[in-house]
């Protein structure tokens, strides 16, 4: 679990949720967040405004950390080419550092960052990229030579995680831009 964090407006389209703000069930939610990541903030607390809907959210995510085969590096690499793709700053001030945490070489980072081209990423920073940028915002069907590619390298169950993540990633972002959630002072803009 992370350090405690500030719980602020990080959007000014909606209040702050704070635990005392909420139902009996809604702070069970909360408490849940609380237990296994952080308390809500971004997209997650504008959520809390529904906390069903928030529950929902929440434990793809978990998913995606505790039970997926995607390693924890794999994971956040492609969230950033996914937050990079869509532009959701806050996302990308969120999972930086979580990524360079993990595993992931800075020069890699910096290259999703400044958007460098695909032959520019070694092995197996390529094919997460051409997969995650093909997929970030998709309105098409994924090339069938770039599934097959994936699945003959990483294996059925990898590819089926890695196209949900870079779904949930874009639906994040989404929510990014929809609930209009801003990078945090703290968070220096990257790009």
């Amino acid at each position: 679990m992370s350090d405690p964090v500030k719980i602020m407006p990080d959007t000014k389209r909606f209040k702050v949720v704070t635990r005392e703000s909420l139902s009996e069930d809604g702070r069970r939610v909360w408490d849940k967040r609380v237990r296994t990541v952080n308390a809500p903030t971004g997209h997650f607390n504008v959520m809390m405004n529904v906390p069903a809907l928030h529950e929902r959210v929440h434990d793809l995510e978990q998913f995606f950390r505790t039970e997926s085969s995607i390693t924890e590096q794999d994971r956040e690499f492609m969230t950033l080419v996914i937050a990079r793709q869509a532009g959701a700053r806050f996302a990308w001030g969120r999972h930086e550092h979580r990524a360079v945490e993990r595993g992931v070489p800075q020069e890699q980072v910096d290259k999703v960052r400044s958007l460098a081209p695909l032959d520019s990423f070694p092995p197996p920073f390529r094919l997460m990229v051409e997969l995650a940028r093909a997929l970030a915002g998709t309105r098409e069907p994924l090339p069938e030579d770039l599934f097959q590619r994936v699945k003959s390298e990483r294996g059925e169950r990898w590819t089926i995680e890695a196209i949900a993540l870079a779904a949930h990633y874009t639906m994040v972002s989404v929510l990014i831009h929809g609930y209009a959630v801003e990078p945090r002072a703290s968070d220096e803009p990257t790009f």
